[in-house]
């Protein structure tokens, strides 16, 4: 893994806040990386998610809870250790994706009942298509509806506070300027889209954002947008840019400080939050400062709070996925026992000399790619 695609879900049970994080490592596998408060950044099993991903995969996850089970689209356990085996979605009409196409899928409900995913089409003017599943059938169903104007090789990001069923999409047009359609769920259509503030971005800028309400009525009030890319305007033409928006307005842009590695295009960019009204609760960017690197920075749900970023360096599962899952982390090392490695006190008393060599070898190949 140099660069890679990525996403993440954040979600909480029994009063813990977790985080998945998925990406693709060299061997072209997806494998998942997992966050639980108290506990730190570990790997699950091998941390293999899927074994049959394309090169440079686009990837896109969601969630829902039931019966105190975390389930994700497709594939779900009881105990969370183990992922079913992939299968190709069955469509109601053949489809034609982009080979350069992203992926964002949007849960618009509190649980199940409807998962929405988009990808730009392979066609003249590269639209936006959607297809839909909903709860008690068997197929995803083409949407007629095509989202026009985005760019080729667009990053998108799909959004709902989960009340309304309103779905935004965000995306590059083609003059390079931030533009965002809403799916209206009241009058049941797309509404025609529209740039945001006259922001431009730098071509095939990185896009991702959260939403939720920050009170428990769907007043326009208390809607909370947030929208991270790279501004063309900023003078850090490689700082992540966010983008706040508090019931009807948008705020002035802020970079919040993180840097890009190398070619501001090359790294990924996602951000997730959970859906609850706590002002107190963060958003969580990931990015890469480097190449083989994911980190995380931690701005605050209010405007003008930035948290530092902490951990430096996420674990990452690599190696074959064949073999027992190993773990990497940069700056952040934890132990590592049949395939589980954590980070902070409880991963500390479980690391042999076996592994402290091992991830000596990792560090060492790593060093080039370590931040000063």
């Amino acid at each position: 893994m140099d660069f890679t695609n990525f996403s993440a879900i954040e979600f909480n049970i029994g009063n813990k806040r977790h985080l998945r994080l998925y990406y693709q490592t060299k061997d072209k596998v997806i494998r998942e990386s997992s966050f639980e408060a108290g506990i730190g950044w570990f790997i699950r099993g091998d941390g293999v998610v899927a074994k049959n991903a394309k090169e440079n995969s686009p990837i896109t996850a969601t969630r829902w809870i039931s019966n105190n089970t975390v389930h994700c689209p497709g594939t779900y356990t009881s105990s969370g250790t183990t992922w079913q085996p992939a299968s190709p979605l069955r469509i109601n009409k053949v489809i034609s994706v982009s080979a350069d196409s992203y992926l964002a899928i949007a849960c618009p409900g509190q649980d199940d009942k409807t998962l929405r995913l988009f990808y730009q089409e392979e066609s003249a003017g590269n639209p936006i298509r959607e297809v839909k599943f909903k709860k008690g059938t068997t197929t995803w169903t083409l949407q007629s509806t095509k989202i026009s104007d985005a760019i080729a090789k667009t990053s998108f990001s799909i959004v709902s506070a989960g009340k309304t069923g309103n779905v935004r999409i965000y995306f590059e047009d083609t003059n390079h300027m931030l533009r965002v359609s809403l799916w209206s769920a009241e009058g049941g259509q797309w509404l025609p889209s529209k740039t945001i503030e006259d922001h431009e971005l730098v071509p095939n800028a990185p896009i991702s954002a959260v939403c939720w309400y920050a009170g428990q009525t769907t007043d326009i009030e208390e809607l909370r947008i947030r929208v991270y890319t790279i501004l063309k305007s900023q003078p850090t033409v490689r700082g992540i840019n966010e983008l706040a928006r508090n019931g009807e307005d948008w705020d002035d842009p802020r970079c919040i400080g993180v840097v890009l590695s190398g070619d501001p295009h090359k790294s990924a960019l996602t951000a997730c939050r959970d859906k609850s009204t706590d002002s107190s609760d963060p958003i969580s960017i990931f990015y890469q400062p480097h190449p083989k690197i994911i980190d995380v920075i931690l701005p605050g749900a209010h405007h003008d709070i930035v948290c530092e970023t902490k951990p430096k360096g996420i674990p990452i599962s690599f190696g074959s996925h064949s073999s027992a899952g190993d773990a990497s982390t940069a700056g952040n090392t934890g132990g590592s026992t049949g395939g589980r490695a954590t980070t902070g006190p409880s991963g500390a008393a479980a690391v042999s000399e076996a592994d402290i060599q091992q991830l000596n070898s990792i560090v060492n190949d790593l060093r080039g790619a370590l931040p000063p």
